[in-house]
């Protein structure tokens, strides 16, 4: 016969952590399943923009007719590289392959002299904690 879960005895006890945890640990696995498809579709719309931005930056690439994400070998800075946004990334390639300076850059994007050069050292210490693994998704 079917009784009632009242939470009261021992048995019921475990059954309510137990299944608290279950749903806990479904919650947490879909929440991770759903941010590397996330971090996938990242990945695959930054290649397929890549190409232009890959020919703007033509004239640095070592090898000859190797796009420039191919060409990194650090499996860790490939990831980190894929991870960032969009104007941290421009912000990267600007000041390291053009040497465009923070003065140049902040009349681009049109911030002023001293977003640009925090923005640029905070990626900078944020590629390093990508890099050894302590933060993925900051």
């Amino acid at each position: 016969m079917w009784h009632r879960n009242d939470g009261a005895s021992e048995a019921n006890i475990i059954q309510n952590k137990f299944t608290a945890y279950l749903i806990t640990a479904v919650a947490n696995r879909k929440a991770a399943y759903m941010n590397k498809l996330k971090a996938h579709r990242r990945a695959m719309e930054f290649l397929e923009r890549c190409g232009a931005e890959v020919e703007t930056y033509a004239e640095f690439n070592l090898d000859e007719g190797l796009p420039l994400m191919e060409q990194i070998e650090n499996p860790l800075l490939l990831q980190a590289l894929l991870q960032i946004k969009d104007w941290e990334r421009h912000i990267l390639l600007a000041r390291l392959l053009d040497e465009r300076s923070f003065i140049e850059l902040s009349k681009n994007l049109g911030v002023s002299y001293k977003a640009v050069s925090n923005s640029y050292y905070r990626l900078i210490l944020k590629l390093r904690r990508m890099m050894k693994g302590d933060a993925m998704h900051d």
